[in-house]
Protein backbone atom coordinates (compact mmCIF):
# COMPACT_ATOMS: atom_id res chain seq x y z
CA UNK A 1 0.00 0.00 0.00
CA UNK A 2 2.91 2.36 0.06
CA UNK A 3 4.38 4.16 -2.98
CA UNK A 4 7.82 5.60 -1.46
CA UNK A 5 9.19 6.19 2.30
CA UNK A 6 10.72 9.58 2.38
CA UNK A 7 13.18 10.40 5.30
CA UNK A 8 13.68 13.83 6.18
CA UNK A 9 16.29 15.65 8.34
CA UNK A 10 17.32 18.93 9.16
CA UNK A 11 15.43 22.52 8.53
CA UNK A 12 12.80 20.75 6.49
CA UNK A 13 11.33 19.32 9.25
CA UNK A 14 10.22 22.71 10.93
CA UNK A 15 7.27 22.49 8.17
CA UNK A 16 6.26 19.30 11.24
CA UNK A 17 6.25 20.89 13.97
CA UNK A 18 8.17 21.06 17.06
CA UNK A 19 7.83 17.39 17.85
CA UNK A 20 9.31 16.26 14.11
CA UNK A 21 12.96 18.46 15.02
CA UNK A 22 15.40 15.08 14.91
CA UNK A 23 13.73 14.02 11.32
CA UNK A 24 10.43 12.90 9.71
CA UNK A 25 9.74 9.63 7.95
CA UNK A 26 7.10 10.21 5.57
CA UNK A 27 5.20 7.28 4.48
CA UNK A 28 3.45 8.31 0.83
CA UNK A 29 0.38 5.92 -0.30
CA UNK A 30 0.00 4.22 -3.87
CA UNK A 31 -2.47 5.73 -5.77
CA UNK A 32 -5.62 3.21 -6.67
CA UNK A 33 -5.41 1.06 -9.29
CA UNK A 34 -7.53 -2.03 -10.25
CA UNK A 35 -6.27 -4.80 -8.23
CA UNK A 36 -6.38 -7.22 -5.02
CA UNK A 37 -4.05 -9.75 -3.38
CA UNK A 38 -4.42 -12.18 -0.47
CA UNK A 39 -1.75 -13.44 1.73
CA UNK A 40 -2.52 -16.37 4.14
CA UNK A 41 0.63 -18.02 5.95
CA UNK A 42 1.15 -20.18 9.40
CA UNK A 43 3.70 -20.31 10.99
CA UNK A 44 5.76 -22.55 13.51
CA UNK A 45 4.20 -21.94 17.13
CA UNK A 46 0.86 -21.77 15.83
CA UNK A 47 0.70 -18.86 14.30
CA UNK A 48 -1.64 -17.56 11.10
CA UNK A 49 -1.99 -14.61 9.51
CA UNK A 50 -3.95 -13.60 6.36
CA UNK A 51 -4.24 -9.75 5.10
CA UNK A 52 -6.40 -8.89 1.90
CA UNK A 53 -5.52 -5.57 0.40
CA UNK A 54 -8.06 -4.41 -2.67
CA UNK A 55 -7.53 -1.23 -4.62
CA UNK A 56 -9.98 0.01 -7.60
CA UNK A 57 -10.61 3.14 -9.94
CA UNK A 58 -14.19 4.33 -9.85
CA UNK A 59 -13.90 6.20 -13.04
CA UNK A 60 -11.12 9.30 -13.89
CA UNK A 61 -11.36 11.06 -10.21
CA UNK A 62 -12.34 8.60 -7.45
CA UNK A 63 -11.15 5.49 -6.13
CA UNK A 64 -9.79 3.97 -3.16
CA UNK A 65 -8.09 1.03 -1.19
CA UNK A 66 -8.44 -1.36 2.05
CA UNK A 67 -6.20 -2.87 3.24
CA UNK A 68 -7.26 -5.73 6.29
CA UNK A 69 -5.74 -8.69 8.52
CA UNK A 70 -6.33 -11.22 11.18
CA UNK A 71 -3.45 -12.72 13.33
CA UNK A 72 -3.35 -15.05 15.71
CA UNK A 73 -0.71 -16.67 17.89
CA UNK A 74 -1.65 -19.04 20.59
CA UNK A 75 0.24 -18.77 23.93
CA UNK A 76 3.35 -21.31 24.52
CA UNK A 77 4.96 -22.83 27.52
CA UNK A 78 7.85 -23.70 25.61
CA UNK A 79 10.50 -24.79 28.64
CA UNK A 80 7.16 -26.62 30.60
CA UNK A 81 7.66 -24.45 33.72
CA UNK A 82 4.38 -22.93 33.73
CA UNK A 83 4.79 -19.98 32.38
CA UNK A 84 4.06 -18.83 28.66
CA UNK A 85 7.26 -18.33 27.15
CA UNK A 86 5.46 -16.75 24.05
CA UNK A 87 2.46 -14.70 24.68
CA UNK A 88 -0.66 -15.26 22.27
CA UNK A 89 -2.08 -13.00 20.59
CA UNK A 90 -5.48 -12.50 18.46
CA UNK A 91 -5.93 -9.47 16.27
CA UNK A 92 -7.55 -7.36 13.92
CA UNK A 93 -7.16 -4.62 11.43
CA UNK A 94 -8.78 -2.23 9.10
CA UNK A 95 -7.69 0.18 6.82
CA UNK A 96 -10.01 1.45 4.02
CA UNK A 97 -9.08 5.06 2.02
CA UNK A 98 -10.87 6.97 -0.71
CA UNK A 99 -9.31 8.86 -3.36
CA UNK A 100 -10.50 11.83 -5.70
CA UNK A 101 -8.75 13.54 -8.15
CA UNK A 102 -10.01 16.98 -9.51
CA UNK A 103 -9.66 18.16 -12.74
CA UNK A 104 -8.11 21.53 -11.71
CA UNK A 105 -4.79 18.96 -10.15
CA UNK A 106 -6.95 19.53 -6.53
CA UNK A 107 -6.58 16.30 -4.84
CA UNK A 108 -7.84 14.58 -1.31
CA UNK A 109 -7.42 11.42 0.16
CA UNK A 110 -9.55 10.80 3.61
CA UNK A 111 -8.73 7.20 5.69
CA UNK A 112 -10.39 5.82 8.72
CA UNK A 113 -8.71 2.79 10.44
CA UNK A 114 -8.66 0.45 13.40
CA UNK A 115 -6.24 -2.21 15.36
CA UNK A 116 -7.88 -4.46 18.05
CA UNK A 117 -5.49 -6.63 19.61
CA UNK A 118 -5.81 -8.92 22.72
CA UNK A 119 -2.60 -10.90 24.40
CA UNK A 120 -2.58 -12.92 27.20
CA UNK A 121 0.73 -13.53 28.94
CA UNK A 122 1.81 -15.29 32.59
CA UNK A 123 1.06 -18.82 34.22
CA UNK A 124 -1.05 -21.02 31.56
CA UNK A 125 -3.85 -22.96 32.30
CA UNK A 126 -3.45 -25.28 35.08
CA UNK A 127 -0.48 -24.32 36.18
CA UNK A 128 0.38 -21.87 39.15
CA UNK A 129 3.10 -19.08 41.36
CA UNK A 130 4.81 -20.70 43.62
CA UNK A 131 2.10 -19.04 45.97
CA UNK A 132 0.15 -21.84 44.34
CA UNK A 133 -2.31 -18.77 42.74
CA UNK A 134 -2.47 -18.25 38.62
CA UNK A 135 -0.71 -15.20 37.52
CA UNK A 136 -2.40 -13.56 34.54
CA UNK A 137 -0.62 -10.68 32.29
CA UNK A 138 -2.83 -9.61 29.33
CA UNK A 139 -2.97 -6.72 27.18
CA UNK A 140 -6.18 -5.31 25.61
CA UNK A 141 -5.91 -2.70 22.87
CA UNK A 142 -8.72 -0.70 20.63
CA UNK A 143 -7.14 1.58 18.68
CA UNK A 144 -8.77 4.17 16.43
CA UNK A 145 -7.72 7.21 13.69
CA UNK A 146 -9.10 8.82 10.95
CA UNK A 147 -7.19 11.22 8.48
CA UNK A 148 -7.39 13.73 5.73
CA UNK A 149 -5.44 15.16 3.31
CA UNK A 150 -5.73 17.57 0.15
CA UNK A 151 -4.77 20.51 -1.79
CA UNK A 152 -7.26 22.32 -3.84
CA UNK A 153 -6.00 25.44 -6.36
CA UNK A 154 -7.42 28.55 -5.69
CA UNK A 155 -5.95 30.58 -8.72
CA UNK A 156 -3.10 30.27 -10.92
CA UNK A 157 0.63 29.55 -8.89
CA UNK A 158 -1.98 29.39 -5.41
CA UNK A 159 -3.24 26.32 -3.61
CA UNK A 160 -4.31 25.51 -0.51
CA UNK A 161 -3.17 22.48 1.21
CA UNK A 162 -4.79 20.50 4.54
CA UNK A 163 -3.65 18.25 6.86
CA UNK A 164 -5.83 16.64 9.26
CA UNK A 165 -5.47 13.50 11.54
CA UNK A 166 -7.00 12.39 15.40
CA UNK A 167 -6.96 8.97 16.90
CA UNK A 168 -7.42 7.33 20.12
CA UNK A 169 -6.19 4.41 21.41
CA UNK A 170 -7.47 2.75 24.71
CA UNK A 171 -5.87 -0.30 26.50
CA UNK A 172 -6.94 -2.51 29.65
CA UNK A 173 -4.03 -4.10 31.02
CA UNK A 174 -3.85 -6.53 33.42
CA UNK A 175 -0.47 -8.00 35.77
CA UNK A 176 -2.07 -10.18 38.28
CA UNK A 177 -5.30 -9.51 40.49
Amino acid sequence: DLAQVEVIKGAATALYGPGALGGVVNLITKEPQRSGSAVLSAGTGRRTDAVLMMSHVGGARWGYTATTGFHRRARRDVSGDGWADVPGYTRAEARPRVFWSGAGGGHFMGTVGGTWERRRDGTVPGAALPTGAPFSESLDTRHIDAGLTGSVAVRPGASVSVRMSVMRTLEDRTFGD
